[in-house]
Parts: structure tokens; C-alpha cells; sequence
């Protein structure tokens, strides 16, 4: 009995302090007794540990099961590298492992990836690499890195290091689901580096100051659904560059340089809902042939005007448009008028542009819209009629219930008898939200005072005298008020 005891206090220690390899052989013996593996399973001397595990511990009680945590977090650092050296990556079992690998560490890559191998490749089914600058030394990524990781189905490696990566890399990922390679300034990946991840649903390459892309890359990604090729050096998108991916419900294409895409770069995706294009170089130049996605943001560009061959397909599909902190000077009467059925937008930001004036009708053609945003342009004035939303020029009632919220404020409104009606406006169907930041720009007695603030009579147009040679002087209207000779305010 003794014996048996004694053998018993050493197989804990070695699974403990040596190696979960080491029980593996030892419970598949005659005589098993459930023990528990504590996390950290390698103690520091100073009785701090680099890694931390979820659950903290776990109990063994099937000689034919192998244990493994189900999340080990490591912090590596220099400190912590020394004191567990010469085996700096040892970590518990685990199916998910987590590196956070501070900087000028000079470690092994190479060396990281056999050692999750060695604890975890048949459990492992996520591995995240995250790190800043000389985490690793420089190193390849080949097919043969990740041979032993056959059930990995995410992966992340986030690192500022000089890093490459091979055609066919991850091909023996066959279950891989997610892929993340940030930060790692690839600048450009050959064709084929995609092979073979047939069931991947996400490819996130922002950050890497990618230039181009070639056309082919994305051929086997057909299950594909989010895309994130933000924050890099991209100027332009092909024809058929994104069209395998006919089944993506998310592009991000924001903080590039894109300047051009192809008119029919977007046709045979029809499962998009979300696409970003913010940030970018695109101006009067930008026209597609079709984008149907419900959701689109284009802020932070160059486009100059808003019309309805601006982006075709949009007014039909796209619910959510952002065209905020673009050049746009105009938009069209018919904008928001499609040929089959009115539009579908229900939100559209047009605020920090240069607009001057709105189209009478511009707001009847939108019988879905509820918010727009007309903020922070160059409005002088608006025109009466504006908000008379409550059928289009065809007679077609606008959807019950359907509220228009409109922000108005950060104009250099001109309050004048113009814009009399707007101050008097109490109308149920369009709501102005910021009325309280909506002020007067002129004339300059009245600059900078609330515009809902002031008394109606005090919205005047001024009296223009001008004469004809030959006759009297005669009184005339303020430009654009709408009267005649008499009282260029009794019309307003």
C-alpha cells in the first residue's frame, strides 16, 4: 500500500511540473486514480507563472480521455522568458492558446508553433498570436507550419514583425473557419497563399499597407462572409477581384486609396448587407453599375454630387447611406425616386458637405426615409414646400407611421422672410431634431441667435429700389422672396 500511494504522489507531481504527455502513458495503465492538473503546470521560481488557464484547474477521471484546459492565456515578456527558459513556450493543453508577446523579445516562431503542436495539435481548435515590434525574429510561413494543427478553426497572428508568407500556407488548415493576419506589412500575397481554406467565413488583412490584390486570390473562399481589407494601400479594384465571393455579407474597404473600382466590380455579390468604403480617393469619376447592399458608407471621400446614377442599385436595396464629409454641391430633384417602386433608404447622412440648396421635392420621393442629415453645408435658405412630404408628385401616400427626423443645424442660414415659413413650421410629418442648434449666419443683427428663437416678424426682406432711365424710381422685390411691388414680405 505504500508503494502504491508513493507512486501515486509522484505521477501528480510529474503531471504538475514535467510534462501532461507523461500521464497520458501513465492512466492508460491497470490501476488509474482521477487526479487534478493545477494551471500553471511549470511554477517560476519566483511562484508566478507566464500563462493563465481557464478553468483553473481541471479534474482527469477517464483513463481514455485526455485532459485539456479550455483557454490558456500566456503574457510573455523578458522577464517571464527568463526565469522559464530553455523552454520558453511550454504552456498547459489546451484547446484555445493565447500569446500576448511584448516587444524585443527575439523569440522563435518556429520554436512556438512546435510546442503548440507537441501540448495541444490534436485539441487545439484556436490559436491568436498578438505582439509589437521584434516579438519574433523574421520568419516564413510555409504549408509545413501548421501541419500539426489539423482541428485549428480560428486563427490570429497580430504582429509588427517581418514576416512571409508562402503560396499554399494554409492548406492544411482543412477546417479552418477564421483568419486574421494584421499588422504584419505584407504589402502584397501571391495568388495561390488562399488555397484550400474552403470553409473560411472570415479574412481579416487591415493594416499590412497592401498595395494590390490579384485577381484569383479569393477563388476558393466561396463560403466567405466577412471581409476586412481596411487600413492598407489599396488604389484601385478590379472587375473580378471580389467575385468569387458571391455569398459575403461584409466588405470593409475603408482607409485605403482607392480612387477607381470597376464598374461591375460588385455585380455578382448578392448577399451583401454591409459595404465600407469611408476614407478613401473617390470623387465625380466614381460610377458602378450596380451595388445592392443595405448598408453603405462612402463618408470621408471626394464625390462631388448626389444624383440618381451616383451608385445604381443603392436606392432599391440599400436602407443606410452615408455621404457625409464628401464635396457635394447638388443632389437631384429624383434622387430618392426609383423607376419600379420608391426607395428603400430609410437613413441617409449627407451632413459636412457643400451644399447650397435642396430641391423642392428632393423629400417627397422618399417615402421610406426617416432621418436625414443636412448639417454643417452651405444652406442659405430652404424652400417652402420642403417638408410637405406627405405624398409624392405621383399621388402616392407616404407609409403610415413614417416620421421624418431632419438636422438642419451648423447652416449659414440667411433668415430672412425666405424663411419665414420655416419658423413658423409645426408641421406633424418631419421632425426637426436639432432646432436648437440651428442659428442665423444673416443679416448680421441677427447672426448667431437661434433661428427658433426669434419672432416671425422679424424674418423682413429688404427693399430694393432700382430705376429704369427715363421713369421714377421703382420699389422691388427682394431676389427670390416672390413679390412684386408691393411690400416684398407680404408674399412670404
Amino acid at each position: 500500500m505504500g508503494i502504491f500511494i508513493k507512486g501515486q504522489f509522484l505521477l501528480t507531481i510529474l503531471c504538475n511540473l514535467i510534462s501532461i504527455c507523461v500521464c497520458e502513458e501513465r492512466v492508460n495503465s491497470t490501476f488509474f486514480t482521477p487526479y487534478v492538473i493545477e494551471c500553471p503546470v511549470v511554477p517560476l521560481p519566483t511562484g508566478n507563472s507566464p500563462c493563465q488557464c481557464s478553468p483553473p484547474n481541471i479534474t482527469v477521471t477517464d483513463a481514455d480521455s485526455l485532459a485539456a484546459f479550455q483557454y490558456v492565456s500566456c503574457q510573455l515578456n523578458p522577464y517571464s522568458i527568463s526565469d522559464t527558459n530553455p523552454d520558453p513556450f511550454y504552456f498547459p493543453r489546451s484547446r484555445k492558446v493565447y500569446i500576448n508577446c511584448s516587444w524585443n523579445n527575439s523569440l522563435s516562431y518556429s520554436d512556438f508553433l512546435k510546442s503548440a503542436v507537441k501540448e495541444c495539435g490534436e485539441f487545439a481548435e484556436e490559436v491568436v498570436s498578438i505582439g509589437n515590434d521584434k516579438c519574433f525574429t523574421p520568419f516564413n510561413i510555409t504549408a509545413d507550419s501548421y501541419i500539426g494543427l489539423p482541428g485549428l478553426q480560428k486563427f490570429y497572428l497580430a504582429l509588427e514583425d517581418d514576416v512571409s508568407i508562402k503560396p499554399n500556407a494554409f492548406s492544411p488548415l482543412k477546417n479552418l473557419e477564421v483568419l486574421a493576419l494584421v499588422k504584419l506589412d505584407l504589402k502584397s500575397l501571391h495568388p495561390e497563399v488562399f488555397r484550400g481554406l474552403t470553409h473560411l467565413r472570415e479574412l481579416s488583412l487591415w493594416d499590412n499597407d497592401i498595395r494590390e490584390l490579384p485577381d484569383g486570390i479569393f477563388n476558393d473562399l466561396q463560403d466567405l462572409q466577412v471581409l476586412s481589407l481596411s487600413s492598407n494601400s489599396i488604389t484601385h479594384i478590379s472587375r473580378d477581384l471580389l467575385k468569387p465571393l458571391e455569398f459575403l455579407n461584409t466588405l470593409y474597404l475603408d482607409d485605403n486609396y482607392i480612387s477607381s473600382i470597376h464598374a461591375d466590380a460588385f455585380r455578382s455579390m448578392r448577399s451583401l448587407e454591409e459595404v465600407y468604403l469611408s476614407r478613401n480617393n473617390l470623387d465625380k469619376k466614381f460610377s458602378l453599375s450596380f451595388l445592392g447592399t443595405e448598408k453603405l458608407l462612402l463618408s470621408y471621400n471626394s464625390l462631388t454630387s448626389f444624383t440618381e446614377d451616383t451608385v445604381p442599385g443603392v436606392r432599391g436595396y440599400t436602407t443606410s447611406l452615408d455621404l457625409s464629409h464628401n464635396l457635394i454641391s447638388s443632389i437631384t430633384e429624383r434622387v430618392f425616386q426609383t423607376d419600379e417602386y420608391s426607395s428603400s433608404l430609410s437613413y441617409v447622412d449627407l451632413r459636412n458637405n457643400r451644399l447650397e440648396s435642396l430641391p423642392t421635392n428632393v423629400l417627397r420621393w422618399a417615402r421610406r426615409l426617416t432621418f436625414i442629415d443636412f448639417s454643417y453645408n452651405s444652406l442659405e435658405t430652404l424652400h417652402d414646400g420642403l417638408f410637405d412630404i406627405q405624398s409624392n408628385p405621383l399621388g402616392e401616400q407616404r407609409l403610415a407611421g413614417n416620421q421624418l427626423v431632419v438636422r438642419l443645424g451648423g447652416n449659414p442660414f440667411t433668415c430672412d422672410c425666405r424663411l419665414t415659413w420655416f419658423r413658423l413650421y409645426d408641421g406633424q410629418a418631419v421632425l426637426i431634431s436639432d432646432r436648437d442648434d440651428i442659428e442665423c449666419f444673416s443679416p448680421p443683427n441677427l447672426n448667431g441667435i437661434p433661428l427658433f428663437s426669434i419672432s416671425p416678424e422679424h424674418f423682413e426682406c429688404p427693399v430694393v429700389r432700382f430705376s429704369v432711365p427715363g421713369t421714377l424710381s421703382i420699389l422691388g422685390d427682394y431676389e427670390g422672396s416672390g413679390a412684386s411691388n408691393s411690400s416684398p414680405c407680404d408674399q412670404c
